[in-house]
């Protein structure tokens, strides 16, 4: 849509009914605050203010479209001048993007599912990149290695371990990498607590 110097709606597409529930020239000439609401336009005021002043706007904030449902947008304000310079309002582009948020939430939610998890099984469990570099390690890693999360992620077996059962752990893992396959080992260690694992 396209909004005046007086805030006034001038142009609206038929996106308009979707969020307003009212079809474009019934818009024309209606003031911003009277169609969004007041308490709407406290959150957008500052925007359409930057905007009015010459400064494009992006930002995301949640609307209530004219079914009701609560929807996030993300919204850019483009300010238009006219041929002396002046501004003579802007164009508002809004994108209803519900979906992509909803999706970024699920895939928290599995994170942090994940995360709780693994961090209450009873064994230590690493993730480690194509460089071998540690990504991830559960809280019981970090009690049997007696290290902290900064002393850990980042850092490769060579870090941690002598350079032979470093080499070893490393072929393991080119070996994975390379076949496909789950690879299975058993061997002792003594922690730095003087723990027998």
């Amino acid at each position: 849509c396209f909004v005046d110097h007086e805030q006034r709606y001038r142009f609206n597409n038929g996106a308009s009914v979707e969020w307003f529930g009212m079809p474009p020239s019934a818009l024309a000439g209606k003031p911003v605050v009277d169609v969004i609401g007041e308490a709407r336009y406290r959150i957008v005021r500052p925007f359409i203010e930057q905007a009015l002043s010459g400064k494009q706007v992006a930002f995301e904030t949640l609307i209530t479209s004219a079914d009701g449902i609560l929807r996030h947008g993300q919204v850019i304000y483009v300010p238009q001048a006219g041929p002396d310079g002046k501004i003579t309002g802007f164009y508002s582009l809004v994108t209803d993007i519900t979906g992509w948020k909803r999706s970024q939430q699920a895939e928290k939610d599995s994170q942090a599912l994940y995360q709780s998890l693994v961090d209450h099984l009873p064994m230590c469990i690493l993730r480690k990149d194509r460089a071998g570099r540690i990504t991830f390690a559960n809280n019981e890693f970090y009690r049997y290695s007696g290290k902290t999360k900064e002393a850990i992620l980042g850092k490769t077996d060579f870090d941690f371990y002598p350079h032979e059962l470093a080499s070893k752990y490393h072929r393991d893992d080119l070996r994975v990498r390379e076949q496909g396959e789950s690879f299975s080992d058993s061997e002792g260690h003594h922690t730095p607590a003087g723990e027998e694992k």
